[in-house]
């Protein structure tokens, strides 16, 4: 026993000893973000990627879902091919309608096991897009209930702004 002790105190002692060089240990925390996102399941320059809608890891598919309450959100839907009781993610879109950049990150966030939704916000909003876009919002926030309790979901939801 004393001999592991003597081997930890020792190497702990030769650790000390050594002078610590500021450029090695700034190159090694640049470093970290990177090799964390890569353990986390996909590497950063991978979320860049485009993914195909046909790809037959997911179900995608642009069109309408009827939430409980009557409410019809009009937008783009993916999800893990054969996967229940995801976590859902509503992608919110930059501008009022969607573009190919947010499908494309609906798709990226299916592949990372979510179900994952981008509102047409200007086709579901209806009237409201006389209103502009924080009435569409808000009225798309009135629907976050419903998108809980969607088929294939658990009750858990995120929201992100779509990047680009």
């Amino acid at each position: 026993m004393s001999n592991e002790t003597d081997l930890v105190t020792s190497s702990v002692e030769q650790l000390a000893a050594k002078p610590i060089n500021r450029r090695k240990v700034v190159a090694g925390m640049a470093v970290a973000p990177i090799a964390t996102s890569a353990i986390g399941g996909v590497a950063a320059p991978a979320m860049a990627a485009t993914i195909d809608p046909s790809d037959a890891r997911i179900n995608a598919y642009k069109g309408q879902y009827a939430l409980s309450g009557g409410k019809i959100i009009d937008g783009y839907f993916a999800q893990p091919r054969g996967k229940t009781n995801l976590n859902v993610v509503l992608v919110m879109p930059k501008g009022n309608a969607l573009d190919a950049e947010t499908e494309n990150e609906v798709r990226r966030h299916a592949l990372a096991g979510y179900l994952a939704i981008a509102p047409d916000l200007k086709a579901t909003g209806g009237a409201l897009s006389l209103a502009g876009r924080d009435a569409m919002i808000a009225d798309m926030m009135t629907a976050l209930p419903g998108l809980k309790k969607m088929a294939h979901g658990n009750d858990h939801l995120r929201i992100v702004g779509a990047e680009g």
